[in-house]
């Protein structure tokens, strides 16, 4: 199936035709850097008619592989969180309870050397939840595991054969990823077609047809198709020269002066820029924190630094920051995870 967003808030889970698995149900979503695989996979997650429970989201793009990784990630980040953990002990005699919250309460801590125990419980936890609702495992930016890593991490899944669980691989095709993941149901995220960068852009701006045509003329083969990339370059670019609802023609002669970047480094590199001392610090903050940020927090951060809460729709607008939930509380993050990594990593 393929699919793209003329907006990256775009509810597209009307779109999705996910079946309800039987068993183990591997799902394979591709798409090279900013054609919206998290947008693609979070929308699915909130506007999915099926009970979804997720049971670990983990990018290996800042992990290395491991399965005491997973199983710690899951425990601690989602398992320990979840209103299902209390009927889960149910299950068990009031010591095993005890025990058992004892065990939950040393991981991470514990895990590597009591990884069998941790990753049974986890496994039963999962058959426990598949009753009621289906538990979900993502793996985002699988490409960045080699051939031993993608192998043990096969090996770990096959743990869950014969639960009614999804695990969502998601991979950049662009990359060196040449292993099969045997998928049960694919997704390709495809680019914009040259008619659908013009609607973006005249929506983005809402602008004149004319402005919309010149500027994709000028842009759309520096931007591939890719609707992030585009919506990035439209920001920090052509945003110098076209205000918000101007009918009136640009300047043409300035927009072919202007020099359009090539990669994604450069285009960090120019929204970085274009923050200004207090917006960069607290993009900083958020690409160090990793973890999404509360949104009561975020606000008050803006607060002390003494940057105006309008800024919050225009970053989400822009696709530079991105509105989650995340364990059950509206929060705030970077949108682009290789733009957190490019902040780090400057």
């Amino acid at each position: 199936m393929n699919w793209f967003s003329i907006d990256i808030n775009e509810d597209v889970v009307p779109g999705l035709d996910i079946e309800q698995p039987e068993d183990l149900s591997k799902i394979l979503v591709q798409g090279s850097t900013g054609m919206g695989k998290e947008d693609f996979l979070t929308r699915y997650l909130e506007g999915s008619g099926h009970s979804l429970t997720v049971l670990c989201w983990v990018d290996f793009s800042r992990f290395s592989y491991s399965s005491s990784l997973i199983v710690s990630h899951s425990i601690s980040h989602f398992i320990a969180k979840q209103n299902y953990l209390k009927s889960f002990l149910h299950n068990f005699s009031a010591g095993h309870q005890e025990y058992i919250r004892q065990m939950l309460a040393k991981c991470p801590e514990r895990c590597t050397e009591y990884l069998d125990w941790y990753t049974q419980i986890f496994i039963e936890y999962a058959r426990f939840i598949s009753q009621t609702s289906i538990p979900v495992i993502i793996l985002e930016n699988i490409d960045q595991l080699d051939s031993v890593q993608f192998e043990r991490l096969q090996q770990f899944i096959r743990n869950f054969i014969g639960i009614p669980l999804q695990i969502f691989y998601l991979v950049d095709p662009s990359g060196q990823f040449k292993h099969d993941v045997k998928a049960q149901q694919e997704f390709k995220l495809v680019k914009l077609s040259i008619h659908q960068a013009e609607r973006t852009i005249r929506e983005y701006f809402d602008t004149s047809m004319v402005n919309a045509r010149l500027i994709t003329n000028h842009s759309y083969l520096k931007t591939s198709g890719n609707p992030l990339r585009l919506r990035y370059i439209l920001e920090s670019y052509y945003g110098l020269l076209l205000k918000h609802g101007q009918q009136e023609p640009l300047n043409v002669k300035k927009m072919q002066q202007m020099r359009l970047p090539e990669t994604w480094e450069e285009i960090f590199s120019t929204v970085y820029r274009q923050f200004d001392k207090n917006e960069a610090q607290v993009f900083a903050f958020l690409a160090h924190l990793g973890d999404p940020m509360h949104g009561d927090d975020f606000r008050l951060l803006l607060k002390k630094r003494k940057i105006p809460q309008k800024k919050i729709p225009l970053w989400l607008r822009s696709g530079f920051l991105r509105s989650i939930i995340h364990y059950g509380d509206p929060c705030f993050s970077i949108y682009l995870s290789a733009f957190q990594r490019w902040i780090k990593n400057s």
